[in-house]
């Protein structure tokens, strides 16, 4: 503390003391402030008292606080400034209806004014820690009564902090983390595997874009979510684990909903001996590259179109499922559609296979 932080007339407590029991008292002082009291200590105020007129500030203060401790000692009742100090508290205390000197005995040494029936502490069997709390006690004991209310209690000690997974990341924050990165690799194996890979399935398109994006829109919420709620953000590479974690469930989990959602497919052979002509749709345009399925491969299809083309000798397109072909059609009378291969059968569709 400061004068210019606390004036004259604000302080709690005021220490008076000789300098041979600098020591003990600085120990006290140091006790005091730690507890959040409002004192007057020298040592504090060197800057402050320099150049003033210190017979007057010393009587301010030692008339204005709400409690004045004595240090009594030999030394104290010779000294010139603790006999001021002394006359400066006692003249307060004179008009005071509660207890305003505070006295802690070094000796038996009397004081002019103090009389041996007022309480003290034996300083000889008392630490400074416990005579600083003992002031403490005191003092809001007297600060109760002179406002006329009751003492506060004492500060309830703070609840242990939950545990969490790392320092600055609460359990909430590293779950939803670990969910997203889930739901992110889900949606980024489930595009690859769908969409990069030659898909042009548009509801299977729309699952992996639907899942990227709910993804990637619920790591930024959760970003400034934690941002807000947490002042310390967790060390990066915690961090990434909990992520790199989640995308590798997530990539489980993508080759996993890949295989669950992915519609019902048949199995068919090519049996053009030319393989079988791809297009990009049942109308007959056909793809870019003029891909061909060869000879005797077998492929999934998903399911058949009508012909709606001018192509003759096959009523129906099969939609190919399995890759790199997936989404593009071919004409259903090249596959063998349960013939004996090479047979050149009649049968122009498998009717197992469902309409698209």
């Amino acid at each position: 503390m400061t004068l210019q932080d606390t004036p004259l007339d604000q302080f709690e407590v005021a220490l008076s003391f000789a300098s041979e029991q600098r020591s003990y008292v600085h120990r006290v002082a140091t006790a005091l402030k730690r507890a959040g009291v409002e004192i007057f200590y020298d040592l504090d105020q060197t800057a402050n008292l320099l150049g003033e007129d210190l017979y007057q500030h010393l009587d301010m203060v030692y008339r204005n606080a709400d409690c004045v401790v004595i240090f009594v000692s030999k030394e104290y009742a010779e000294k010139h400034w603790t006999k001021h100090e002394l006359r400066s508290a006692q003249a307060r205390a004179f008009t005071e209806h509660h207890a305003y000197i505070l006295p802690g005995r070094f000796d038996d040494t009397e004081l002019p004014g103090l009389r041996g029936t007022e309480g003290y502490v034996d300083l000889s069997n008392c630490s400074p820690t416990k005579f600083a709390e003992v002031i403490a006690q005191k003092l809001r004991h007297l600060q109760a009564k002179r406002s006329n209310i009751r003492p506060r209690p004492p500060a309830p000690r703070p609840s242990p902090k939950r545990r969490t997974p790392w320092p600055g990341m609460p359990w909430r924050s590293a779950a939803l983390l670990g969910f997203l990165a889930v739901l992110f690799g889900a949606g980024a194996v489930f595009e690859w595997q769908v969409g990069v890979l030659g898909a042009s399935d548009a509801a299977s398109a729309t699952w992996a874009v639907a899942l990227v994006v709910i993804g990637a829109l619920s790591v930024g919420t959760t970003a400034v979510l934690w941002q807000r709620n947490n002042s310390i953000v967790p060390r990066p590479g915690r961090a990434l684990a909990v992520a790199a974690a989640g995308l590798l469930l997530g990539a489980l989990f993508g080759l996993f909903a890949e295989v669950v959602v992915k519609p019902a497919t048949y199995v068919e052979t090519a049996g053009n001996r030319n393989g079988s002509k791809l297009f990009t749709d049942p109308s007959g345009n056909p793809v870019p590259s003029g891909a061909v399925i060869p000879y005797l491969t077998t492929v999934r299809v998903e399911c058949k179109a009508p012909n709606r083309t001018a192509i003759t000798g096959s009523p129906y397109f099969y939609r190919i499922y399995s890759k790199p072909w997936r989404g593009a059609y071919a004409l259903a009378a090249t596959f063998a559609n349960g013939d004996p291969i090479g047979s050149a059968g009649p049968t122009d569709v498998d009717p197992k296979v469902r309409d698209c």
